[in-house]
């Protein structure tokens, strides 16, 4: 459910940053095209060096942190107005989504006492959370049709939150609710 809840608000970034950054007039020289760019180096990034640190600090503990930086950098591009943040921006959010794209295969090799079901359970989960990316990028646009950028960023930035504390419950419930558990 978290990964669902999550997913719902992780393209969001991707499809409308080049639109939002071209209708606030924040870029200089055509740089709302490179943003697509930028986000996705990012991401690129991302991918890797979270996943480096997941086996000592543990996947939920990892995914935690970069579910709710990218709430936050959702909320800071509401009203965020300069060409300079708006690349640090997205810099960071494709970074910190890249952990989230992928950090779950971690969690489905923990959740799996059972290791001949790792590849179903994988399957299972990904069917689950890939109906996030079918839904969320559809609804955002709508939202920004009817009510605007902001809204929409808030819409993001509430899934991501939502997706972060139904993973901090399971999260705990994993790490027997020890704050400093490796989980």
């Amino acid at each position: 459910m978290g990964g669902l809840l999550t997913f719902i608000s992780l393209n969001i970034p991707f499809f409308y940053i080049p639109s939002y950054a071209q209708q606030k007039g924040i870029p200089a020289d055509g740089m709302a095209f490179y943003l697509l760019s930028i986000i996705t180096t990012g991401s690129v990034l991302g991918r890797i060096f979270p996943n480096l640190f997941a086996n000592q600090v543990g996947p939920f503990n990892i995914i935690l942190l970069c579910t709710s930086v990218c709430g936050a950098l959702m909320f800071a591009l509401v009203n965020l107005s300069s060409l300079a943040g708006m690349v640090v921006v997205t810099l960071l959010y494709g970074f910190f989504s890249g952990a989230l794209v992928s950090l779950p295969p971690n969690f489905f090799v923990r959740l799996s006492p059972d290791r001949s079901l790792i590849g179903t359970r994988m399957g299972m989960g990904y069917a689950v959370m890939i109906i996030g990316n079918l839904i969320g990028t559809p609804v955002a646009g709508t939202i920004l049709q009817s009510r605007g950028f902001n809204l929409m960023w808030i819409f993001g930035r509430i899934m991501s939150i939502a997706g972060g504390l139904t993973m901090l419950v399971s999260r705990s419930i994993q790490g027997q609710w020890s704050l400093f558990a490796r989980v």
